[in-house]
Order: C-alpha cells, then sequence, then structure tokens
C-alpha cells in the first residue's frame, strides 16, 4: 500500500513532534511525514498505558470535531505488511511503502472521537519508531495530561524509569521540576506497599504531600505501619504494638501530625544507641550505621528531601531495634559467663511495668542506673553502691523489650547505704522522694476536701430547691439533667455520692427513687466536685455557686486538716447582722434562672404535704 505524502500539495519541512520534547533516547532516525490517512488504517496501540476512556469526554471531543475538525495531528508509526517475511517499512520519495497498517502512538482519544463523529480521514504525522521509542514517548506524553491521577501519574514515572530513564532525562522530557519528579518516583513505591494511600490521595481525602512523607521512609515495614497509622488517624504509635486497621471515613493526619508521627516513633537518633554503629557483626545482612543508606545523611545524597533531617538519624526502627537486641544478648551472656546470676523469664515478668519497662514501683529491687532519692544529691545507686557490692550481690533481669537492667536486693542496698552513707533505704517498700510524700499527702487531703464539699453541696442544695416529682414540671426537668450529667463524672466522686446517699444509685438509668429535691442536690453536689477538681484551679467563675450554697472553702481545708466536721453556712435573721444578705436563697435562685419568679409565665405553685420542704427561713 502507498501513501502519497500531502508534503507535495504543501510546502511544509520536516518537524519533530510540537506536543513533545523528546530526549535523545526518542529522537526519530528519520523525518516526521505528515499526511492524511482514512480511520481504516489505523489500529491503537497495544501498549498505550492509558486503558479508559471517558464516554462523556469523547461525545464531547466528537461533537467539537464536527464542527472545527482534529486541529491536533495523531502520532502514528508504520507496521511492515508482514512480519514473517521481514519486509521493513520505507520511505520512498515521500511516499512509505512496505506497510500494512499505521499504529497510534498518540492521539487515540482523538481517534475514537472521529469514529463516533463519522470521520473517514485524519490528519496525521508519521514518524518510523522503535517499540522502546514508542513506550518512551505514550509515558511522556501520559503523565503530561491534567486530568491524570497521581496513582496512574506515579506508575507512569516508574515506568519510565524502567525503561531507562534517570530523574533527570524525565523531568527534561516532561518539563517538571526534578524534585516534583523525584516525589512521585517516591509514591509509585506506595502502589505495591500500601494502594490504599494514593486511592485516598486520588480521592482527595489525603493530601498528596502527606503521601509523599509516607512514601519517604525506606523502611517497607515502617511504610506500612506509618500508612496505617496516617489513615486511621493515630498520632502514636509504638514498635511492638499492632498497626490500626483503617477504617471508612476516619479523619486522617494532617501534615504537620504526620511530621510529628514520623520524627517521634519512625526515627531514631544514632548517638544514643547502645550498640556500637561501626559493628558490621550485629546482624547478619546489614551494613555499619555509618554505612547504611538508610541513615538520613546518607539518603540525603540520592534526594534532597531528607536534608530535612538531621543526619545523624535512623530511618529504619526495626533494624535499629534488631541491632539493640542482638547487643543485649552480647550483654547478658557476657554477665552469664562471668559469673552474675541472670533471672528467668518468668522471674523477670514482674518486676518491670509493661507500658514503659520500667522497674516496678514494688519491685524488691533497685536499679543501679536509677536515682537514689535519700541522697540529697539525687546520685545514681550505681555510684553509691559500686566500691561496696559483691559480684554475687547483682542479678540481671531482662525486661518484655529484651533490655537487661543490673538489680540489687533493697535490703542489701540499705544495709550499704545506712553502714557507709547513713542513707535509709525501706528493704520492703518503693523508695520515694519527700517531694513525691508530699505531694501524696497533698492529693489525699485535697479529695477529702472535695468529698466534704459534695456534702455539704448536696445538703445545701436540697434545703433551697422546692420542688416534688409529681406536682410539675421541674421533677422531670432535673430528672434529666442528672441523666445526662452524672456519666460525665469520675468514679470517685459518683462513688462519694452513692455511699452519702445509703447505696441508692445514681446512675443514669437508675435515678428514678430519686426526688426532685434529691435530684438538684446531686446536680449542685456534681457542679462543686467539678470546681474542686485540683487545689491549684481558678475558682473565680464559682464564687457565687458556694455563696448560694453557703460552702466556705477555706472552713472545709480546716476541717480535713483538724478532722472536724462543718456544717453548711445557714443565712442569718434579717437585721442581725449589717452584713447579713438582703435576698432569700430562693431569690438568689431566682435570680440565677435556676427558680421562676411570680409572675413569670412559666411560673407553677408547687403545694408541699410537710412545710419542712419549704426550704424556707419559716419552715
Amino acid at each position: 500500500m502507498t501513501v502519497v505524502s500531502s508534503a507535495a500539495r504543501k510546502t511544509r519541512p520536516p518537524t519533530s513532534i510540537p506536543a513533545l520534547k523528546i530526549a535523545p533516547l526518542v529522537a526519530p532516525t528519520t523525518p516526521v511525514v505528515p499526511c492524511e490517512l482514512k480511520l481504516t488504517q489505523l489500529k491503537p496501540s497495544p501498549t498505550n498505558p492509558r486503558k479508559s476512556f471517558d464516554p462523556l469526554y469523547l461525545d464531547s471531543l466528537a461533537d467539537s470535531i464536527r464542527q472545527v475538525g482534529v486541529l491536533e495531528r495523531l502520532l502514528v508509526r508504520p507496521i511492515a505488511a508482514s512480519k514473517k517475511g521481514g519486509v521493513i517499512p520505507q520511505l520512498v520519495h515521500g511516499a512509505w511503502v512496505g506497510v500494512d497498517h499505521y499504529e497510534i502512538v498518540c492521539g487515540e482519544c482523538r481517534y475514537r472521537a472521529s469514529r463516533i463523529a463519522k470521520r473517514d480521514i485524519v490528519r496525521v504525522d508519521i514518524m518510523d519508531l522503535t517499540d522502546e521509542q514508542v513506550r518512551v514517548i505514550q509515558l511522556i506524553e501520559n503523565v503530561q495530561r491534567k486530568d491524570l491521577s497521581i496513582s496512574d501519574e506515579a506508575a507512569g514515572y516508574e515506568a519510565l524509569v524502567k525503561e531507562g530513564q534517570s530523574p533527570e532525562q524525565i523531568a527534561t522530557n516532561t518539563g517538571k521540576k526534578l524534585p516534583y519528579v523525584r516525589g512521585m518516583l517516591k509514591l509509585a513505591r506506595l502502589v505495591r506497599l500500601v494502594p490504599e494511600v494514593l486511592k485516598a490521595v486520588d480521592s482527595g481525602r489525603l493530601p498528596r504531600i502527606v503521601a509523599e512523607l509516607v512514601a519517604r521512609v525506606p523502611a517497607e515495614e515502617a511504610c506500612q505501619t506509618l500508612a496505617k497509622c496516617v489513615l486511621a488517624g493515630q498520632r502514636w504509635w509504638k514498635p511492638g504494638d499492632k498497626p490500626p486497621t483503617p477504617k471508612d471515613g476516619a479523619e486522617v493526619l494532617t501534615v504537620r501530625e504526620t511530621k510529628s508521627l514520623i520524627a517521634e516513633c519512625f526515627q531514631l537518633e544514632l548517638k544514643k544507641a547502645p550498640f556500637d554503629r561501626k559493628a558490621l557483626d550485629l546482624v547478619e545482612g546489614t551494613t555499619s550505621c555509618e554505612r547504611c543508606p538508610k541513615r538520613a545523611g546518607n539518603a540525603a545524597v540520592e534526594d534532597e528531601a531528607y536534608k530535612e533531617i538531621r543526619a545523624d538519624m535512623c530511618l529504619d526502627p526495626a533494624c535499629y531495634r534488631k541491632k539493640e537486641q542482638a547487643h543485649q544478648r552480647k550483654q547478658v551472656e557476657a554477665a552469664a559467663t562471668s559469673g552474675q546470676k541472670v533471672l528467668t523469664a518468668k522471674q523477670s515478668g514482674g518486676l518491670f511495668n509493661s507500658w514503659d519497662n520500667r522497674l516496678s514501683y514494688h519491685s524488691p529491687y533497685v536499679e543501679l542506673d536509677g536515682k537514689c532519692y535519700e541522697d540529697s544529691r539525687n546520685r545514681s545507686y550505681q555510684t553509691l553502691l559500686k566500691e561496696h557490692l559483691k559480684p554475687d550481690q547483682v542479678v540481671i533481669a531482662v525486661d518484655q523489650s529484651g533490655r537487661p537492667h543490673e538489680l540489687v536486693d533493697k535490703a542489701t542496698a540499705a544495709k550499704i547505704l545506712r553502714d557507709h552513707h547513713q542513707l535509709g533505704v525501706k528493704a520492703n517498700t518503693p523508695n520515694r522522694s519527700p517531694a513525691d510524700a508530699k505531694r501524696a499527702q497533698e492529693q489525699k487531703e485535697w479529695a477529702a476536701v472535695r468529698r466534704r464539699g459534695q456534702e455539704l453541696a448536696a445538703a445545701a442544695a436540697e434545703r433551697l430547691i422546692k420542688v416534688n416529682p409529681g406536682s410539675g414540671p421541674w421533677g422531670d426537668v432535673l430528672h434529666a439533667v442528672c441523666v445526662s450529667v452524672v456519666d460525665e463524672f469520675w468514679g470517685e466522686v459518683v462513688t462519694a455520692a452513692r455511699k452519702r446517699r445509703q447505696g441508692r444509685s445514681d446512675r443514669p438509668g437508675e435515678l428514678v427513687d430519686l426526688t426532685g429535691a434529691e435530684a438538684f442536690g446531686l446536680i449542685a453536689e456534681l457542679s462543686v466536685a467539678k470546681a474542686l477538681s485540683y487545689p491549684g484551679e481558678d475558682r473565680t467563675r464559682h464564687k457565687l455557686l458556694f455563696k448560694v450554697l453557703g460552702i466556705d472553702l477555706d472552713a472545709i481545708k480546716a476541717e480535713v486538716k483538724k478532722g472536724d466536721q462543718v456544717e453548711v453556712k445557714k443565712a442569718p435573721e434579717k437585721g442581725t447582722s449589717a452584713r447579713t444578705p438582703k435576698k432569700t436563697a430562693e431569690q438568689q435562685l431566682q435570680d440565677l434562672g435556676l427558680l421562676s419568679k411570680p409572675g413569670d409565665p412559666d411560673f407553677v405553685e408547687v403545694g408541699y404535704s410537710n412545710p419542712s420542704e419549704r426550704g424556707d427561713s419559716k419552715a
């Protein structure tokens, strides 16, 4: 089949493709031949990275083609008529011979839209290209699309690298900046490791910069764990914990939160490592930390993004942990060889806290690295005991993380401290500093102040309120408020309220047996408990509450100190003192909006079966 070029009719010199910047790798060996071809002579390329085509977009493009035609030429290449016969298409006097059909390199959307528009002929540029050149051109053209998803764009950049393109060449060919290309190549890792991250980016749920932060974590296991934390909105993770399971609709981490999580949980400072960073025999198959590519300083040579991190940081916490454990095992073996006693796993199990692997508060041992708070200078036990300890008096215990600890029995430590330093250590109780003891006593006293304040508030409030369940709307309202607020308070407050009511429950759903006055008293009690949460809390906004209920905080403190009982202050009789308040407690509650006033639309006169329920000065 012979195709006559339109170059004979129109004086147009051979040109390169204007829409693409073609690197030397894909430079054509023959000139570009512009001409017109029938649609039946064209076939889509099997290597086109774009596999899906939007029908609505094709219909819109077809409408445009009906009006003005195909404005941009398609790029095609000739395919031999017989591959078995070894026939090679040739350009002879401006015409291609030995061609079976033309493969569409770029422009399949325009080809499909032209078929919809019932066009028979399209304008094309014919270029003789190898298979490798076709793939590179298609990938470059694909990643330049504006409507391309992040995951497809990242996959396109990775395919270009597999074709032999360097990041610098890709940046030149696509017109993108080199840092952008490097970031996209990092994102391509997530296609294989955690595709859920790129799906979240494509949907707009996760910012691209957060995905890039995740992709920069070099260790695959750490990268997968970090991705799950980000998608689950979890701001903290500890080595050894099970990675969270992301849920649909969960709030993802922000850029700042992700950076903080990476810095705190996925990067480790090598200068604090207990093992030799130059060692090559700690873990088989690993190199020294100084030469490791997962050290931030070394990683920054390949990717400038790592320059934001301090150079002496390990980016692979799993490898760091393996080296640390290997070092710890060597320490234990060396101690056993030297004759020191090493506790079994069962013996060591109850000695350390499960949450921080520190020596338990109630352990019968002291740790040599720990501080001695009986000493005025808070020197370590190692400093105070080392000259007087025998080798068999030091035992080795290993915590849940595998770290060995040098321990000494408290009785032995107490004897040495007493005999050589005139210091006392209790052998059967944990060490406590004077500051800790003082703080504990203050907390104990304040808890007593809060309990007494609750009791006085409940008693005062029940005398102030004039409500009986069933005789008006106030009872139902107070019950509803109680049910809403009781569960918001901590157990100590609720337990104290229950005991004071002789076992009657104050849990939501079990308040039906409380009278309206008791319900109001419970609300007042919880309000006072909230005001007395902490000793140093600012209680300026609670002054009126204390005044209405007749609670004297200074008197309660003095009562707790002496162990005496303090009654609720009663308002003095009118005229008996210059400091007598002008308004009754009921009037003050009405001013606060807690009781309706006579004349208000919602005022209800409530009857009482017992005059003592009125709570006024005459009752």
